[in-house]
């Protein structure tokens, strides 16, 4: 059991993986989004066996993501569960790409999750920022539109620039263009290695 009393922050979380199987099915019926019976193990957890079907069951859950009030809803809930477990600040990575293959633009994506900020800093004092992520595996010409709608759209609860993904597509050196640009531009970066 972790101390609730214990002021906590959590650093390194990814936004779309937060969602729990209930969570994603409710959002799914109100999407109208068929989720795959074999995307779950139960009611509590979803079906994987390794990192590769590990991430195939975090990109098909992210499937039932359409607009931004989904993204409040996961962020808010994610943040609510931190609060209780006594935290104070959460930065969770999110990815644009996982947003725009359901439809969703990036200004509607960064709405959804900085209201859920605001609306958790409200209700229980918790801070929440985000860091923007490419994904490796949908290539290094993605990651370069995810690094421009992060530079061109500026949001006070975006704080930095990162890279996640299936670590065996690639190598840093394919997306170093991206990570270049948005440093230059005065924004930490950070990798999955």
């Amino acid at each position: 059991m972790i101390p609730t009393d214990l002021p906590k922050a959590e650093l390194h979380c990814h936004l779309e993986g937060t969602i729990p199987p209930r969570l994603a099915k409710k959002i799914a019926k109100r999407n109208n989004i068929d989720l795959s019976p074999t995307l779950f193990q139960d009611e509590e957890n979803y079906a994987w066996y390794d990192f590769t079907t590990f991430l195939e069951a975090y990109d098909s859950a992210s499937l039932c993501l359409r607009n931004a009030e989904d993204y409040r809803e996961i962020t808010y809930k994610y943040l609510s569960k931190c609060a209780s477990e006594g935290a104070i600040y959460v930065e969770v990575f999110t990815s644009p790409e996982h947003a725009a293959e359901c439809g969703i633009n990036y200004n509607e994506h960064v709405k959804g999750i900085a209201q859920a900020f605001e609306d958790a800093e409200r209700d229980f004092g918790i801070i929440g920022r985000a860091i923007v992520t490419c994904l490796r595996h949908f290539g290094p010409e993605k990651a370069m539109i995810v690094a421009d709608s992060f530079l061109d759209n500026p949001n006070p609860y975006f704080v930095g620039f990162g890279m996640g993904g299936d670590e065996g597509h690639m190598t840093f050196k394919d997306f170093k263009p991206a990570f270049d640009k948005v440093a230059k531009a005065g924004y930490p970066c950070t990798t999955h290695a």
